[in-house]
């Protein structure tokens, strides 16, 4: 029997391998990615749908800088792109949202780079 679940995202379907984390915790903050969901202090904090996207794929990549054409490429697949600073507006939603929950996760700009997740507790 085949051990993988299907992760449905913005931009369609990814098969993960079930011993991969289908959540991940810092400190009060969890991110439930099968279940689309943020949780601060298990209180469910809000996201629209392309919020949860760019916050994923932050954590994914937790320890590499990621770029406003790797944010693009996960949202829009080439697909009616915007412009890249349409970035900068998620992450700005995204920002005011988990400093306004009291989350232990915080975003970091890597000045002419892209953003990183950072972790506190």
């Amino acid at each position: 029997m085949d051990d993988s679940v299907l992760k449905t995202t913005q931009t369609g379907t990814h098969e993960i391998n079930s011993t991969e984390a289908i959540t991940s915790a810092v400190g009060n903050t969890k991110i439930d990615f099968l279940g689309r969901r943020l949780l601060v202090r298990e209180e469910q904090v809000h996201l629209t749908g392309l919020e949860f996207a760019v916050l994923e794929l932050l954590v994914e990549r937790r320890s590499t800088v990621v770029t406003k054409r790797m944010f693009l490429d996960r949202l829009y697949a080439g697909k009616d792109e915007p412009e890249a600073k349409i970035i900068d507006v998620f992450i700005c939603k995204l920002r005011r949202k988990l400093k306004g929950s009291v989350a232990d996760l915080s975003i970091e700009t890597v000045w002419g780079r892209g953003y990183v997740v950072d972790e506190h507790s």
